[in-house]
Formats: C-alpha cells, sequence, structure tokens
C-alpha cells in the first residue's frame, strides 16, 4: 500500500479489531540504492570507453571480445536499473502482512469428544477401503499371472509335455 496510508490503516485495524499483536519493521535501503546508483554510473563509464575502443579495435578478434564485453556489461547495467526500480518501489510502498485467528473457531476447534468421534469413524472409513482396493486390484492382477503360469506348466510339463517328450527323444 502507498506509504502515506500506511498509519491510517493501523489506526483503522486498531479502533475497529481486537490488535492483540503490533509488529513494525524498518529497511534502510539507502546504502543500497546510492551503491546501486554509482554502479550503474561506474559500467556506464566504462560502457562508453568500451565503444571507443570498439571504434578502434584492428581486428576481428578485438571486435568479438570487446562486443562480448559491451553485451556483458549492458546485461549488468539492465539488471542493476531494475534492481533500482525494486528498491524507488520499496521506498514508495509499504508491505503489509496481517495473522488473523479467530478466537471462537479456535475455542470451538476439534477438542470435544463427538468431533474426535467423527473423526475417528472417517479414519476407519478410509484405512479399511484403502484396504479393500489393494485386494481386489492385487486379485486383478495376480489372477492373469497364475493362469499363464498354469498355461506355461501344461504346456512345457502337464499333458501336452514338449519338455517331457524333447527329454524323451534326447535319451
Amino acid at each position: 500500500m502507498p506509504k502515506e496510508n500506511l498509519n491510517n490503516f493501523i489506526l483503522f485495524l486498531e479502533e475497529n479489531e481486537n490488535v492483540e499483536n503490533k509488529n513494525i519493521n524498518t529497511k534502510d535501503v539507502t546504502d543500497t540504492y546510492y551503491d546501486t546508483e554509482n554502479r550503474i554510473k561506474n559500467r556506464e563509464i566504462l560502457l562508453e570507453k568500451l565503444r571507443n575502443y570498439l571504434r578502434e579495435a584492428k581486428n576481428i578478434d578485438e571486435i568479438l571480445k570487446v562486443e562480448d564485453r559491451i553485451n556483458t556489461l549492458t546485461y549488468e547495467i539492465e539488471s542493476m536499473k531494475g534492481t533500482l526500480e525494486n528498491l524507488n518501489s520499496s521506498v514508495n510502498y509499504s508491505k503489509v502482512t496481517l495473522n488473523i485467528s479467530d478466537r471462537e473457531a479456535i475455542k470451538s476447534g476439534n477438542n470435544n469428544l463427538y468431533n474426535k468421534y467423527i473423526n475417528l469413524i472417517s479414519f476407519l472409513k478410509a484405512f479399511f477401503s484403502s484396504i479393500g482396493f489393494f485386494l481386489i486390484g492385487f486379485v486383478a492382477v495376480s489372477i492373469p499371472i497364475v493362469l499363464i503360469a498354469a498355461l506355461f506348466y501344461y504346456i512345457c510339463f502337464g499333458k501336452i509335455g514338449l519338455i517331457k517328450k524333447l527329454y524323451k527323444k534326447i535319451k
């Protein structure tokens, strides 16, 4: 919210609501602001020197190195300008964090015996439902596996007995 409205907002809350705790913090960004501003100026001066050097470059290798450094500096300057804009925003606006609790809701919460009983029944229903789904899924997966294993045994060792016949031919 705009910094001019912060005190009015706090007064409004205190007059209309039961405020149990209030904590106001500030953060001084002056040093960071001026440091960032000076870093931008220094990089812009260096950028201008590199552009002048680029005009005087004699071969492709020098041109590529200078252009790469110019690109890096330009990116750094843009990033620092973004930081400066964020700092301006943090100076012009106040951040408000509210923690709201309803005492009546806390008092009537899940502390009575009826609510505990309902929660237990819900838990047991979910538990046994999960076990039932597991068993149904297990049976549904295991029946085809058992049938395939039985068919394999029947073909290899049972009445058809391909392995038995092969064994007899080898003897």
